[in-house]
Formats: C-alpha cells, structure tokens, sequence
C-alpha cells in the first residue's frame, strides 16, 4: 500500500481521488498480467500453428464470436449492473483460460485439431480486453468527471501497463522453465481471480456513484441503423471506429507476418520476440501514460485523436518508400513496420483511447450502451471485416514472397489511415458541434433571468434622514430616469450635455468623426465617472460603431468598471476583427487574466477574515476581471459561443459540474494554445491551492499573509482596484493591525469614501449625513456598495460654508439640472440624482 500512497503523492492526486485511484490502479495491475500471460500464450499458438494466409480466418472468428460475448455481457450488464457483470466476466476468463490450457495440453499436437484451437484461443483474446476496458472505462465514467478523466484516464491504466511488463519480460523464461508457453495460460487464470477484491472494495467505497451505472430499464432509444443515421455525432464515432480497427489489424497483420518473418531470418524463438517487443511497448506506454494527462489538458482532444493516425501514416509512407528504394535490404521495412506497432499500441493505450473516452462524455445517460456497442460490437464487425480483406488479399496474393506482400499491405494502409485521419478532423468539429448544442440547450433550459423590475417608492426613507424634504429628490429622481429612458431610445447628444454642460456645452458639427474625437476628447477632461459612462453610452447608442482606435485610446484612463462597458458596447459591432488588432486584444487577454490569477490568489489568502463585506467586495473584484476577461474573449472569438461558456461557468444557482466541464471544453476546443494554457486551468473546478502550481507559470503568485495583502490591495492602482474594495480592505487591515498610520495616509486622500472611513475610524466620528444618506440609498434603491461608493466619490456632495473641525468639507457648485440640495441648517448635500439614477435604471433593467 505504501507503493499506492507513493504514486499518487507523486501524480499530485488530489484527496478525494487518492482512495479509488488506488484500487483503479491495483484493479489494472491484476487484469494487465492476466491478459498479458494470455496474449502471449495464444499468439504464440496461434503463430506456430497456422499458416501466413490462414491468419484472417482467426480475425474473422475473433470477430464473429466477440460480436456474441459482447451482446451477452451487454445484457449481464443491464440486468446485473456494470459491477457484477464484471465480477461475471473475470470469472469466465478465469474458466476459458484453464479450458484453453487444458485443450492445448491435450490435443495441441494434433495436426487434426492444432489449428482450431489455435483460432479458439484467439478468439477469446480481444473480446475480453474489450470487455474488461469496458467494465473499467464505465466505473471511471462515474467516479472521474471530464476533467479528471483527461488526467486520470491513462494515469490509472499504468497498472496494467507495468504488469503487462513483467509479464512480457517473463514469458519467455517462463516458458522455459516449463519447456511450453502454454503455461502461461494456467499463469493467466491464478492471476485474473485477485481482480475481485478491489471490484469489491470499489463497489463498497463508492456505492452512491456506482449503484447507478446499471443500465435504465425504459431506455428512450434503441441503438439501431436508425439511431446511427439520426444522431451525426455518433455515426461519425462509429465510421472513425471502424476505420480505426480495420486499419489496426492490417498493422497486426503486418506485424505478425513481420515476426514470423523476422523469426525465420534471425533464428530467434517467436515467443521470445514477441516478450521483448511487447515489453518495450509496455515501457513505451507507461512513459506516455504519464505524459497523457499533459497531452489532453494542453493540446486538447483535437491533437490527441489525430495523433495516432498521422503517426501511423508517416511511419506507411517510409515503409512503403524504403521497400522501393532498398528492396534487397529488409531490415527497414521491418522496422518501420515495428514503428507502426509500437505507435498503435502506444498511441492508442496513452492518448488516443481517453481522448475517445472524452468525446463519449456529451453522450448523456445512455454514455456506456453506446459506448459499448460502438466499441464492443462494431468493433468486433469491423474485425470480421478486416479479416475478410485480408483472406482476401491472402488469396489473391497467394505466393508472393514476403516482403513483396509486406509492400503491397503497406500501400493498403496507407490510404486506410489518411481517410482515418480524414474521419477524424471531421468528428472533431461534430464534438464541437454536439458541446455547443448541449450547452446551448442547458442555456435555455436553466438561462439566468433578468431581475424583475421593481417599483420603486421614492419616499421610502428611514426616520434616520429627519425631517429632510425628499420631494424634491423624488420629482428629479422621476425625470432622471425618464430622461435616461429617452435617451436609450434615441442617443440624443442633449441629454449629455444636459448631464455635463461644462464639458460638452462646445461641441457643435455636423461632421461625425470629429464629432466623436470631440466626445472621446471629453472623456480626458474630467474623471467623473459618470460622465464616463455617458460618453460610453452616446457612443453605444450611436449610428457609428465605437472603433478599435477608440477602445485603445480610452480603456488604459478606465476602471475596470469603465473598461467592461466600453467592450461590451465594442462588441455590438458584428463586424470581424482586424488581423493587425489581434495582438493587442490577446494581450489584453494575458493582461487580464493575470489580473485574475492575482485576485484568485488574494481571494484565498484572505479567506479566514470573519468579515462578510470583505469576502463580498473580493468575489465581486475577480466577477468583474471573469466579465472583462470573456468581453475580450468576444473580440477574439465566436460571441455566442463564448457566452453561452460565460453564463455555464459563472452559474452558481444549482450548479451542475458536468455542464461546467463540458463549458470548459468547448473553451478548450475555442481558444488558441497560447490562451488555452493559460485560462483552463483558471476555470477548473478545483480550490485555489490545487491550482497554484499550474497557474505559477504564468504569475509568480505565492501565499501572502492577511496584513501584508490587505496592503497591497489598498496600494493597487484604482485603475484595477476599485474604491468600494479598498474601503473595505482598509477597515479590515486596521481591525487586524490597529495600525493608524495607513488611516492617518488615507484622511488626505482624495478619494472621498477612503478619507472619510480613514477619519471616523481614527477620530472615532459619528456618521455623517452624507453617509447616512448613501446608506439610505443603498437600502431603498438596492445599490451595491461599489455603486454606493461611487455616488460618494463623486455624486453626493457636501455643501456647506461652514467648517466643521471634524470632518473635511468641500464647496460644489450645482452644475447640472439634476443637483438637487438637500440638508439641515447646518450640513446639507447636493445630490446628482442622474447618477443615482443611472444605476437604479441599470439595476432594474438587468444590464
């Protein structure tokens, strides 16, 4: 067990997977020496038993009697459930293999019955590797979600693997302590039987998840010719598979013509060849076992699926072309046809098959019935079709010499995997195609509503605000918001200069570039923000789309705030990006994506602080990277597409995982390399500390103490950090610290809402009525806190002429329609009820 607690140390396994990737693990060990001993034993038979052009007729029967035991497990499977169906099939192995051992032992010299048995041993072979991958593939399913099956899948096949090693290195030794390598089939019937121990303890540990892979009884589809033809997706997996297999066993029967050909020239024992080449492929596919979770996550199923083919094409290619230009030297034919092997069997074990495992996760509830009859019994009809063309090859070339046939099989082969290859590409964008449409129906089926709109009483004030006259705030209030209604419909350059005549009472053309040079100029002029917002809004009501020069010129002056405006008004233009631009939205990407990475980071150093107001503030910063973060994305890719991942990643509302991941993996489908690598594992379904490590290759994050990153939000460029959140980072540094000297900084600031908590935390003050008044807002309206501190910064004003020692105090003047005053006799406030307006209009539309 120390073996099992070791590897998963060293694969980074996190707790929750640690328990069942150990009994997967030890569950592949036993079943890998078993079938290793096997294959072994029966090719060896098989070899010396028949001859070169009688080889097809055992693929035809392996084919024909793996279509009957895989239907028969395929109902075990549904009545028993995929647990005891493949305690079932372990044991009938375990019969078969004593069976074949003792009709070896018996009449294997029988030059009457050698060849039959031959093929009967044979015949059992793949079928059971089938079965036994089925059985384990279907418990992964349930147990590794789309993610960890990327990272797991191959990983917890390398049981089988180093065991398949240990057996292929000694077979040939114990076949000859023996004087047989039919001992190895007694060798592969005592070892298959441990196999029952951990399907046991996987089914006792995991019993929620597994009790329900047993196949649903009122099955919505039959998985007929008709299901095939209707359902693209899956009809493409099918042809892909059938290809696959049939080209596969022109590459074995290559390769086995290969062996025995080698065999006679060398002078070397079959068995023994057999030993050492597979025990290299074992070595070859362990190596990759462990690269295959790298493969997936960061080339994606796209390379993964065409890997194999494009390998086994250029490995035909130089077989074909050596055997033309060196016909008398075999040896590189041969070779390459060794390649071609040791790729099928490496290729398709570390890479290929999850990747195919990854594509079967769109397939739903009916996941293990299509997969089964896809690859148990199409598979087990394209052997039968297989070995039919290649008896019939056999005939019509019936005589030639070896190397001659080894030729012509290499041309066949090669046409077979270019149209594999082919195929391929083709599944690949289906696999977009069917994430795309699922996620697009989970859109509609659960599409995050819009809040209602609510009526609001614009008197609804508490007795904390006395005897003030709020009739004047209630009319303006009214007239704001139709105002803003208004000019939604008609993007009228009045109600701006309305807002800030002092800025805009100059601007007069008919010419419209100027016109907006002119706009764009006075968002340089003043930093109010909701001026800002206005000049965004003429601009995203405007008859002229906002530029990419104009986006570059103002978003670098722009708050986040600001800057997830300004794109989402560019992205109403459905016109294509420009080449020449891309670059500068890709680092955008980068920009922001660090951001985030830094505020994830920030997020988990600060999570032990008791302060709901901090926490909130902190995940409202990183959804706001998230958005500006997927408003790039639009720029750069399929809006729509990308949407539709946004709305499935950021649902908290009865979340489910599944959908999430396969968001995850149209994102992954959808972005370039360089963007894949860095913003999937942002987005995994993991805790921040099982993704730092990935994440450290792009921003050097690295955990902070609490006082130390409170600090260094509150030093962070405004620009990036917005004032709500460093209002609430300052009072949770000094109930930390109880430090005065950051407050005594922050009572000269001039960002209002920090120098006024920096000064009634430090002077101890009563609120003032300025912030009795936003809190009242904030109450009556639904404002956030980061609208409310807005509306403080630069919306609600002290309008006194009297000093008051206590507080810092500014003269306005009321420069707008919209300013109403409000006060006692001795502190009054003017108020910009547009921009209150603004954002109680933007609340309760939803935008």
């Amino acid at each position: 067990m120390t073996i099992f607690k070791g590897l998963s140390g060293v694969l980074n396994l996190r707790p929750e997977e640690q328990k069942s990737f150990r009994l997967l693990f030890l569950l592949s060990l036993i079943t890998g020496i078993g079938l290793s001993y096997y294959f072994v034993a029966v090719n060896t038979f098989l070899i010396q038993k028949a001859s070169v052009s009688n080889l097809p007729y055992a693929y035809i029967i392996s084919g024909l009697g793996g279509v009957l035991l895989i239907k028969i497990y395929q109902q075990r499977q549904h009545k028993r459930g995929i647990i005891n169906s493949y305690k079932e099939s372990v044991i009938a192995f375990f019969l078969i293999a004593v069976c074949v051992f003792f009709a070896f032992i018996n009449l294997g010299d029988n030059l009457s019955y050698a060849v039959y048995l031959a093929y009967l041993g044979f015949l059992f072979n793949m079928p059971f590797t089938i079965i036994f991958a089925l059985s384990f593939s279907g418990i992964c399913s349930r147990l590794y979600n789309m993610s960890q099956s990327k990272r797991l899948l191959a990983l917890v096949g390398t049981g089988e693997i180093m065991a398949s090693i240990i057996g292929y290195l000694t077979a040939p030794l114990i076949s000859k302590l023996t004087g047989s390598p039919n001992y190895l089939l007694l060798l592969a019937a005592a070892c298959i039987l441990p196999a029952l121990i951990p399907i046991y303890w996987l089914a006792l540990t995991n019993h929620e998840k597994l009790s329900h892979i047993m196949a649903s009884k009122t099955a919505l589809k039959k998985l007929n010719l008709s299901f095939f033809r209707n359902e693209r997706f899956y009809l493409l997996i099918a042809i892909v598979s059938v290809f696959s297999v049939s080209a596969i066993y022109f590459v074995d029967y290559s390769y086995l013509i290969t062996v025995r050909f080698m065999s006679v020239y060398s002078g070397i024992e079959i068995a023994t060849i057999l030993g050492f080449f597979f025990s290299i492929v074992k070595v070859g596919e362990l190596v990759f076992s462990f690269l295959s979770g790298h493969f997936l996550s960061t080339k994606g199923v796209k390379f993964s699926i065409l890997l194999l083919p494009v390998l086994l094409t250029a490995c035909f290619v130089f077989a074909l072309s050596s055997s033309l230009l060196f016909r008398d030297e075999p040896i590189y034919i041969l070779s390459f046809i060794f390649l071609a092997k040791f790729a099928e069997r490496v290729i398709r074990k570390a890479i290929s098959t999850p990747a195919i495992k990854v594509l079967y996760q769109v397939t739903g509830p009916d996941r293990l019935r299509i997969e089964a009859t896809i690859e148990g019994v199409l598979n087990q009809v394209a052997t039968v079709i297989s070995g039919l063309l290649l008896l019939l090859f056999s005939g019509l070339f019936v005589g030639v010499e070896p190397l001659l046939f080894l030729t012509i099989i290499s041309s066949v082969c090669l046409v077979l995997f270019l149209v594999w290859t082919i195929l391929s590409l083709q599944l690949h964008e289906k696999y977009k195609k069917k994430i795309w449409d699922y996620l697009t129906k989970v859109r509609l089926d659960t599409s995050i509503k819009r809040k209602e709109s609510q009526e609001i009483n614009y008197q609804d004030f508490s007795n904390n605000l006395g005897s003030l006259d709020h009739k004047p705030l209630s009319d303006t209030l009214k007239r704001a918001l139709n105002s803003i209604a208004e000019f939604r419909e008609t993007g009228d350059i009045n109600q701006l200069k309305t807002y800030s005549p002092g800025a805009l009472s100059q601007i007069e053309s008919d010419n419209k570039d100027l016109f907006i040079r002119k706009i764009t100029s006075s968002y340089y002029s003043t930093d109010n923000f909701f001026h800002r917002l206005l000049v965004i809004n003429f601009l995203r009501a405007g008859a002229q789309p906002i530029s990419t020069k104009i986006v570059k010129e103002i978003a670098e002056i722009s708050d986040l705030n600001l800057k997830y405006e300004l794109l989402s008004a560019y992205n109403l233009d459905p016109k294509k990006l420009e080449t020449s631009d891309i670059f500068y939205f890709e680092n955008l990407c980068e920009k922001y994506s660090n951001e985030l990475i830094l505020a994830m980071s920030a997020q988990f150093d600060l999570q032990g602080i008791d302060d709901s107001e901090l926490q909130s503030e902190l995940k409202l910063y990183t959804d706001m990277l998230i958005k500006i973060l997927f408003e790039v994305l639009k720029v750069l890719y399929d809006r729509s597409a990308i949407q539709v991942i946004y709305e499935i990643i950021t649902n908290e509302d009865n979340q489910d995982m599944e959908n999430r991941l396969f968001a995850l993996e149209l994102l992954d489908n959808t972005l370039n390399d360089e963007l894949k690598k860095r913003l999937i594992p942002i987005f995994e379904p993991a805790s921040f500390d099982q993704k730092i490590h990935g994440l450290q290759k792009f921003v050097p994050v690295q955990s902070e103490s609490k006082e130390k990153m409170l600090k260094e939000l509150l030093m962070k460029d405004f620009n990036l950090v917005n004032p709500s959140l460093k209002e609430a980072c300052l009072i949770a540094y000094y109930k930390l610290t109880k430090d005065d000297s950051v407050l005594k900084a922050f009572v000269t600031s001039k960002i209002s809402n920090l120098q006024s908590k920096a000064s009634e935390l430090l002077k101890n003050d009563d609120r003032s009525l300025k912030v009795i008044m936003i809190s009242e807002f904030k109450k009556t309206y639904k404002l956030s806190s980061l609208q409310c501190s807005y509306l403080f910064n630069q919306a609600v004003y002290t309008a006194s002429t009297k000093t008051n020692k206590s507080r810092s105090v500014m003269k306005v003047k009321i420069d707008n329609s919209y300013s109403v005053k409000m006060g006692h006799e001795h502190e009054s406030l003017i108020v910009d009820t547009y921009a209150l307006a603004l954002f109680i209009d933007k609340n309760q539309s939803g935008a």
